[in-house]
Parts: structure tokens; C-alpha cells; sequence
């Protein structure tokens, strides 16, 4: 389809909903419908909004914009879990606990989120009427991250329980540096305050770079926390290192 097309059929995708059933989880209504016709799950806030939104930039077409915006919030307010400041990976981890009772907050499907705000922040309006919300949820998660980043400058596969995969895992770590380094660089993250997460996830992200260049410790393919070894890799982790270090290099300039 033309692209006008397609943007026209999303855009009636997303606002159709009025027999479309719907459910309730602590409060939060959201609309039952299959995944491939809505966002639904951690990763589409990176591989989607960002692109829509920037597409918006581009074209000066507000339609992408208002789509982007739209499908954003239902798939954010679905699995954003207040309590703990962090995100769900997806539907299915909202009553699912470890073994030892806590949550589950996979740190890559966590990544996948800062990091698209990350980028969406970049491209996303000044005067748009929703920025304040991206930006105070933005700094809520990036807040509690901190909290809970290991003494070694990784975050461990489960958030809350990291105990449960006890391995340097570099591809969720990637995303989240990525996202503070991106913060500082936009002025909506202090630099004293993260300049030493920043810096310690840096050294862990360069500490699996292996004698022949090979970028290890990243968990392979999935939706949820699991096990990693020295020798698995991806291109998604070595793409949130260049990421990384590409706003590490600008940050040299703040």
C-alpha cells in the first residue's frame, strides 16, 4: 500500500474499537484484541512510536503523530505497574511472580521502553500537551533503575529478583545506559545524578567486549528473563553498545 494508505488504515485501526471487548487489571481498562492489530508488549514502544513520531517530523504529516501518541498511552498505561515504577514485559506477567515472590520486570523488555522514550522525547513536540507525562513517567522509571542496578554496573535479566539469573547481562543493560545517556543529553536527566550509573553500566558494557570483538553475555531472543551465557550475542546488543556510546561521546560536549 502507498504510505498515505497505510497511515490511514492504522489510524482507523486504532480508533475502531467501539464493540471491541475489554478487560480490567488493578484498575487499568484496556481493549481485548489480538497483538498484531495494537500494541501490546514492551518492545513495540521501541520499534513503533519513535518511528511514527519521527515520521510525523519528517513528513509534517500530524496524523502519524496523533496515531503514535494515541497507541503509545493505551500500550504504557497498560503495563506500567505504579507500585514499582517499572514496566511489564506484557500481559501475561502481571500475576506471574519468582520464586521468591517478587515481580517480574525483564530488564531488556524495561530497556526496550526507556530507550524509545528516549527517543521519542527527541523528536516529540515542546508544546505538545502530553510531554509533560512522557517526560514525568520517563524520569519515574530512570529514577527506580538506579535503585536497583548491580554493584558490577549491569542490570540482572529479572529486575527484582536478581538472584534468580545471576549473569552479567549486556543487552538490557545497553538499552537502559542508552536511555540515561540520551536523558542527560536532552537536559531531562541530571548528569551529577546518573553520571555515575552511566558510568559504571559503560564499563560493564565494555567489560563482555571478548579478544576478537565478539559482544557477549546477551540473552538470546524472548519475552522474559532467562538464562545467558559468555558466548551468546545478538545484534541488539551490540546495537544498544553504539548506541550507548554514541550518546557517551556527545555527553562529552555537556
Amino acid at each position: 500500500y502507498p504510505l498515505r494508505r497505510q497511515r490511514q488504515m492504522c489510524i482507523r485501526d486504532s480508533i475502531d474499537n467501539s464493540e471491541t471487548p475489554y478487560d480490567e487489571f488493578e484498575g487499568r481498562k484496556f481493549s481485548v484484541v489480538p497483538c498484531k492489530s495494537r500494541w501490546c508488549w514492551a518492545d513495540a514502544l521501541f520499534m513503533g512510536p519513535p518511528v511514527w513520531m519521527h515520521l510525523a517530523k519528517v513528513t509534517g504529516e500530524k496524523g502519524y503523530l496523533d496515531f503514535a501518541n494515541k497507541e503509545f498511552w493505551e500500550t504504557a498505561n497498560l503495563l506500567w505497574d505504579k507500585e514499582d515504577q517499572l514496566f511489564f514485559r506484557d500481559t501475561r506477567f502481571f500475576d506471574r511472580r519468582e520464586k521468591t515472590g517478587e515481580k517480574i520486570f525483564w530488564a531488556r523488555g524495561v530497556g526496550w521502553v526507556v530507550s524509545g522514550m528516549a527517543r521519542i522525547l527527541e523528536v516529540l513536540p515542546n508544546d505538545h500537551p502530553q510531554r509533560a507525562e512522557y517526560e514525568n513517567i520517563f524520569k519515574k522509571v530512570m529514577s527506580r533503575l538506579a535503585t536497583i542496578q548491580q554493584s558490577n554496573g549491569f542490570w540482572r535479566p529479572s529486575l527484582l529478583a536478581p538472584e534468580s539469573q545471576a549473569f552479567k547481562e549486556s543487552s538490557g543493560t545497553g538499552l537502559i545506559a542508552y536511555a540515561y545517556a540520551s536523558g542527560v543529553n536532552q537536559g531531562l536527566l541530571s548528569k551529577e545524578q546518573y553520571q555515575p550509573v552511566i558510568t559504571k553500566a559503560w564499563a560493564a558494557l565494555v567489560s563482555v567486549i571478548q579478544p576478537d570483538g565478539k559482544f557477549g553475555w546477551v540473552q538470546q531472543i524472548g519475552h522474559g528473563p532467562d538464562n545467558v551465557s559468555e558466548d551468546d550475542t545478538q545484534i541488539y546488543g551490540t546495537s544498544g553498545f553504539l548506541l550507548t556510546g554514541t550518546e557517551i561521546y556527545h555527553m562529552l560536549d555537556k
